[in-house]
């Protein structure tokens, strides 16, 4: 079971990353994405407590349909009818007892009853102590799938998804993907203002240990505190996946003219068209967005101009632009191995949602496109509504446009990296 390989936590720790872990699902249930919920709740612990609040949570979210399993063979109650902040509770104190093996389990149940005596109440720390007693590692065990609930049991997602991509890509392909989602996430530092050799140089000189990337792009470490890597300050690196930087490959863009990057936060695209092209512009849709792009383009010293606008109403003149990128918001299917709480977050009318909106990116950005000029269209998601067919039709009602080259797809796994699609459109001369 890939979850499995999470056992590696160094320590026992206290109530703090506990009670952390604790509150970031209680955010995610009110509706907060994962890395919101855990920047705000990680940034006054220490480096030690925020790494296990980050390793409960996460985890929690990646093996929540066996965990729940084994905690309800141990209540009087259906799971059903239990409370959300006791259920949450009770998984933070299995997910420790069933996969973290080298948390005392004293200290797993000890802190997690406290966490229920500051959260819940007094009155359900018996059941938490007498339930969490009965977990251990034998609590779970790997079972074989042949059927799609067996794939939803044992890797912890969603029905509604994994019919999805039975339906979509087999049997066989989605288990991989299934088992991919349920991994702990690397990251991956792309150079940016020094070569490759340089920054592997700077990360072995301060003993920080990394392997090469897939596509071999960059380097990948293990989870660790980025501002404090050698670089961060001076811009040398940014964080992105290999999928990613490909799409720039792919994409192509002029090495001149005026190209717009319309849904640019955190700006990792930007940063790599602006190294060849001085014409760009950047711009996202709100105050955070904007805010975010323009911290990661001052850090690695980029002047790119940033507007905050909404690309559906761009704020250009007809055919007055050489390019356009549309990095469109999307369900992010193909990134769910770095957000483990988007499984549950998302459903069907996600989906729906963003093929509407990003087929009113693609229709409004048509007109400010001069003749000849491309547009690139990105999404990290694995759905064929928000990729081909919105491309599709996107062509059907735009005459005057047409692919350049075959559409890119790449499948998580297939290259050991995110999933990500494109599509390069040429707007008619004439």
């Amino acid at each position: 079971m890939a979850c499995l390989a999470e056992r590696t936590e160094r320590g026992a720790g206290g109530i703090a990353p506990r009670l952390a872990a604790f509150r970031i699902l209680s955010r995610i249930n009110d509706g907060q994405l994962f890395e919101v919920a855990r920047d705000r709740e990680l940034k006054n612990l220490t480096e030690k407590d925020r790494s296990l609040a980050h390793q409960i949570a996460a985890g929690v979210l990646r093996s929540r349909t066996k965990l729940d399993g084994a905690i309800s063979e141990h209540l009087k109650h259906p799971w059903a009818k239990v409370q959300t902040n006791l259920r949450d509770v009770l998984r933070v104190g299995a997910y420790q007892l069933v996969y973290l093996n080298r948390v005392p389990r004293y200290a797993a149940v000890d802190t997690t009853v406290e966490v229920c005596k500051k959260t819940v109440g007094p009155r359900q720390a018996p059941l938490v102590n007498a339930v969490l007693r009965k977990l251990g590692p034998d609590s779970v065990s790997r079972q074989s799938c042949a059927t799609a609930e067996d794939l939803c049991s044992e890797y912890s997602h969603p029905r509604w998804l994994v019919n999805r991509w039975i339906r979509n890509f087999g049997f066989e392909r989605t288990e991989s993907l299934l088992t991919r989602n349920n991994a702990v996430p690397s990251i991956t530092l792309m150079p940016v203002r020094v070569s490759l050799a340089e920054l592997k140089e700077s990360l072995a000189r301060n003993d920080v240990a990394f392997r090469e990337s897939a596509m071999g792009t960059g380097v990948s470490i293990a989870h660790a505190a980025i501002e404090g890597l050698p670089g961060y300050s001076t811009g040398d690196f940014i964080v992105q996946d290999p999928a990613q930087a490909h799409t720039l490959d792919f994409a192509d863009f002029p090495v001149s003219g005026r190209v717009w990057d319309a849904c640019a936060a955190p700006g990792g695209k930007s940063i790599g068209i602006s190294s060849s092209n001085s014409g760009l512009l950047s711009s996202d849709l709100t105050r955070h967005r904007v805010e975010l792009l323009k911290r990661n383009l001052d850090r690695v010293g980029s002047k790119t101009p940033i507007l905050r606008t909404d690309a559906t109403r761009p704020p250009f003149r007809n055919s007055s632009l050489d390019a356009i990128l549309i990095d469109a918001p999307c369900s992010a299917t193909g990134t769910m191995r770095k957000h483990p709480d988007a499984r549950w977050r998302i459903d069907e009318r996600t989906i729906q949602q963003a093929s509407t909106t990003q087929g009113k990116l693609l229709d409004s950005t048509a007109a400010v496109l001069r003749p000849g000029g491309i547009l690139v269209y990105l999404t990290c998601s694995l759905e064929p509504e928000e990729n081909q067919d919105a491309v599709d039709s996107f062509l059907k009602s735009h005459r005057d446009f047409e692919r350049t080259r075959e559409d890119l797809s790449i499948f998580p796994g297939d290259y050991g990296t995110d999933g990500a699609y494109g599509a390069r459109l040429r707007k008619h001369e004439g």
